[in-house]
């Protein structure tokens, strides 16, 4: 078998873009403006492909709230702390959720719905991972604010075993009309819980959390004590306003008995979803006001 012959022609060198040594120098008074600019917006070494530096350069440009949010961070030097850019409301976040909802009709189960506006603020998501010390679910391709169903579920499912065990969640799952809607360890659950998207008047701002006694809370060795001569720091995060619409559906129409009381599922759950919506709340501080909704 004849050997193939190597290719000795020598490799293209690759443009890797502009490499950008990032350190202390613009401090110096000898470094230009122009390069001061440069080496204010990061503080490690990067080889920044040419496409990326022209992004860069025209963040305004990028209309993904997800990817503006979490990829492109901004560095503010004189305080170091990472500053929110600007919130933004995506154009098309309302043709998003009619495309969403849609693809729910095609497929073969029976549905119902709740369309509630959020009253106020609804943060979630607020701890999740992010390059700041706050977070906010935004879906990873469109950029958009919305409520993941599981997070519906499980906020439906804590408000019922409130208000209907007392909080004992032990009776609650023992009861086979509670196993029917939310599953159980040996079967699954016949209710599907789907993502909420903004279809109306949607806003996203800032807030604060406003700590003020931070060395009291931080400095367990030495003792401080929560004094007025402590400042307190602000920390951003984002919030959320508008109308969401909650679709759940079953594969066929199910009824459940609840102590005699026979009811058909997606009845009993479009009632009481509405009201751990408007009562309970979901999401972040909703003990001080924030994830509750009204019609």
């Amino acid at each position: 078998m004849a050997k193939k012959k190597k290719n000795k022609q020598p490799a293209k060198k690759r443009n890797r873009g502009k490499v950008i040594e990032l350190n202390r120098s613009f401090l110096d008074e000898s470094v230009n403006l122009e390069e001061k600019q440069t080496l204010k917006k990061f503080h490690k070494k990067y080889y920044l492909p040419i496409d990326t530096t022209k992004i860069l350069e025209n963040v305004k440009k990028i209309d993904n709230f997800s990817l503006y949010l979490n990829k492109i961070e901004v560095y503010n030097f004189e305080n170091k702390k990472n500053k929110l850019p600007k919130p933004f409301v995506p154009e098309n976040y309302e043709r998003i959720a009619q495309n969403y909802y849609k693809k729910i009709e095609q497929l073969n189960l029976i549905r119902d719905k709740l369309e509630l506006i959020a009253d106020e603020r609804l943060i979630i998501g607020l701890g999740g991972a992010s390059v700041y010390e706050t977070s906010l679910t935004l879906h990873h391709i469109y950029g958009v604010p919305y409520i993941p169903g599981s997070a519906i579920k499980g906020s439906f499912r804590s408000y019922l075993i409130e208000k209907r065990f007392n909080n004992n969640e032990k009776e609650a799952i023992d009861k086979d009309w509670f196993k029917k809607i939310f599953g159980s360890e040996k079967s699954q659950g016949k209710v599907i819980f789907f993502d909420a998207f903004p279809i109306g008047d949607l806003k996203i701002f800032k807030d604060i959390i406003n700590p003020h006694y931070q060395d009291y809370y931080s400095d367990d060795k030495n003792k401080v004590y929560p004094t007025d001569d402590q400042s307190p720091v602000p920390i951003p995060f984002l919030v959320v306003e508008g109308k969401f619409k909650f679709v759940f559906g079953v594969k066929e129409n199910l009824e459940i008995d609840i102590k005699g009381d026979k009811r058909k599922v997606l009845e009993f759950v479009k009632e009481n979803l509405e009201k751990s919506l408007k009562e309970f709340g979901i999401g972040a501080k909703t003990a001080v006001g924030y994830g509750y909704f009204k019609k």
